[in-house]
């Protein structure tokens, strides 16, 4: 399909709509828990118990890696069963892990719970969803992922005055359990709605219908064949120049994004705002920022997913020259440009992925680049969070953003956006689309 023809809403059908809905509140939830909650999590625990917030930062770095593990099982387990029972068990223990998390007593169970939400997040929001998405949307990616990542940013609304209200007219542990039934609903919804791929639901990859239901599901049933028999082991991934650039400079994307949300609130009040002028902030910036979460999209399907991440690459680094800045209005403006991106760095890793390595392939491409992913961006929480409590500013983490970003922006330049997987399987597919 020709990137230049896509129409700007993306003519997804209406299955393909409630597959988008349905990620978005994946998107929506992955983005709040436990990143941009951390913002009144992290303190409040700190209140409650003196755990010391530079302490938790950095065990929040360890539960990131420790949620490694469930990445190599669940993208081996992706593979083998599709994403809908992935999402599934994803949820379901982001309900688990959401209501031990609110009753931990140590630093120790801090960490083992939050890890489990790292672990039910890689599920329900990365090799689950990814896999969806290139199953529904192989040439479409670009745009239904910037539709659904809008929930990324649409948190940003809720999500801290949300736990506030339940703090402050409920419990702490409120503020948890509430989200912990929204994890239950989701399952309920995965497991009565939701299909691996558009053909089990009667339904076109991209809403494309110019072969027939038949040729539909011979291919489909083929790529399910392909899979098994795909020459693109792990190792073969490994040995892959494509799959370290995606991994690494990816990785460098979503420290960016989370480093800064996850201490939004504490970097606000260090420069002179309340705390509930930083909610505020986050309120207001929300709907505008939904709508640059789309454009982002749309700019991977008119220009290219490498071009639009070198793009986005250069504004991080526009957005921390900004931030160094000693005035409170140009901090809105880096605030405003840090948020705008935060849609659009979750849209672009999985984006490039698909682009490389195709729709049958897109599993256990994911599952690799997405470990790598994990191991740059957990330092995210320590670069900022961390070494601003341990040097009492955040000059130092923003410098240090600075160097990242251009590392970033250097190995996605050296990334070629070929098709190394498969997307077709054969030459009559390739030409209906």
């Amino acid at each position: 399909m020709n990137k230049k023809g896509v129409a700007f809403s993306g003519n997804f059908g209406a299955k393909g709509w409630v597959i988008i809905l349905f990620a978005f509140f994946l998107f929506w939830m992955g983005s709040a828990w436990p990143i941009t909650a951390l913002n009144v999590i992290i303190p409040k625990f700190n209140e409650i118990n003196g755990w010391g917030t530079a302490a938790m930062n950095n065990l929040t770095t360890l539960a990131n890696w420790i949620s490694l593990i469930g990445a190599a099982i669940f993208a081996w387990y992706c593979d083998r069963v599709g994403p809908k029972v992935v999402i599934a068990i994803g949820c379901f223990l982001g309900a688990i892990s959401l209501f031990f998390w609110a009753r931990c007593g140590s630093l120790i169970e801090f960490t083992l719970w939050q890890s489990v939400l790292n672990i039910a997040g890689t599920a329900f929001c990365q090799i689950g969803l990814g896999a969806l998405i290139a199953n529904w949307f192989p040439t479409k990616k670009g745009l239904a992922m910037g539709w659904l990542t809008i929930g990324a940013v649409a948190q940003g609304m809720t999500i801290a005055k949300s736990q506030y209200y339940l703090i402050d007219n409920y419990s702490f542990k409120a503020s948890f359990d509430v989200y912990a039934v929204a994890f239950l609903i989701l399952t309920i919804v995965c497991i009565l709605f939701i299909k691996s791929n558009p053909e089990e639901a009667g339904a076109f990859p991209d809403n494309d219908r110019i072969m027939t239901r038949e040729k539909v599901e011979k291919l489909r049933t083929e790529g399910e064949i392909y899979k098994k028999t795909s020459p693109w082991t792990v190792a073969k991934l490994l040995m892959t120049k494509e799959t370290w650039l995606i991994g690494i400079s990816t990785g460098i994307l979503a420290l960016f994004v989370v480093g800064i949300m996850s201490n939004f609130i504490p970097l606000c009040v260090s420069r002179g705002l309340t705390t509930d002028e930083a909610v505020t902030l986050m309120i207001w910036i929300a709907p505008v920022v939904a709508v640059f979460s789309y454009l982002w999209g749309f700019a991977d399907q008119k220009i290219g997913t490498r071009k639009t991440t070198i793009i986005m690459f250069a504004w991080f680094i526009a957005t921390i020259l900004l931030a160094l800045v000693p005035s409170r209005m140009v901090l809105y403006v880096a605030l405003f440009m840090v948020s705008s991106a935060m849609g659009g760095a979750n849209n672009l890793a999985i984006s490039i992925t698909g682009s490389v390595f195709g729709r049958y392939d897109f599993a256990k491409a994911w599952g690799v680049i997405y470990i790598m992913n994990v191991i740059v961006r957990s330092f995210g929480f320590s670069l900022v969070g961390g070494l601003a409590g341990v040097t009492g500013s955040y000059t130092c983490s923003f410098i240090s953003m600075i160097a990242v970003s251009a590392l970033g922006l250097i190995l996605m330049f050296l990334v070629k956006e070929r098709l190394l997987g498969r997307n077709f399987l054969d030459e009559s597919e390739l030409m209906a689309r």
